[in-house]
This record gives C-alpha cells, structure tokens and sequence, in this order.
C-alpha cells in the first residue's frame, strides 16, 4: 500500500510537470501581431465585441483617428493610439489606460498586459 502511495505521488508530479511544460511551451508559440496590422484591422469604424478576462461585456469603435466610443455599461468616448507594439486605449479617469498585444483568435483578436490575457475583441 506504501508502494503504491509513493508511485501515486510520483505519477502526480510528473503529470503536472508535463502540463506546466505544455504550457510554458504554448506561451512561448504565441505569436503576437504587430502594431501597424493590429491599427488596421481594429480601426475600421465598425464595432468590436469585447469580452473582458473577468467576463464584462462591451461594444468597442476604434476610428482611424485614434478616437472611439465604448458602449456598455456606460457609454464614453475613448482615445487609443499606438506605443511601440502596444495598442493602448485611454477611458477616462474611471477606467484608465489600458495597452495589449493582440494575437489572432477566431472571429477577432485576444489581448494580452504582460503575457496576461485581457480584452479579446470579436465580430
């Protein structure tokens, strides 16, 4: 019985080794879009569906100017612009600045802070 405990544990570990493995192998496969593709598709004039990493919902208008709308809970102008890689859209006071780099998903494009899933827009 001892035996088998002990090639539980040892079985348990190295399965979870393998799934943090996959994982840190999945992160590094990632392939962000560049700045200049993401302004393009997302600076159409057309709304976005965004979903948050917590699950909020919202409509986002990205226009070419570097202006936009944010219709959801509350509606308000918006403003993004490009630094270096990042696409950063500024809301306000109330919600702050917040900057991604996109990958492709379907349907549209999820975005990462930091390596850290955030907003995914999708149509």
């Amino acid at each position: 019985m001892t035996y088998s405990k002990v090639t539980a544990s040892v079985l348990s570990a190295t399965v979870a080794a393998s799934i943090f493995a996959s994982a840190g192998m999945a992160a590094e496969k990632m392939e962000y879009i560049s700045g200049a593709v993401v302004r393009t598709s997302l600076a159409d004039g057309k709304p976005w569906s965004m979903t948050s990493a917590d699950g909020k919902k919202a409509m986002f208008t990205f226009n070419s100017d570097g202006t936009g709308k944010l219709s959801g809970p509350i509606t308000m102008s918006i403003k993004w612009k490009l630094k270096g890689e990042n696409f950063c859209i500024a809301m306000g006071m109330m919600l702050g600045t917040k900057c991604f780099r996109f990958v492709a998903v379907k349907g549209g494009y999820q975005g990462y802070a930091k390596d850290k899933p955030g907003m995914a827009f999708r149509r």
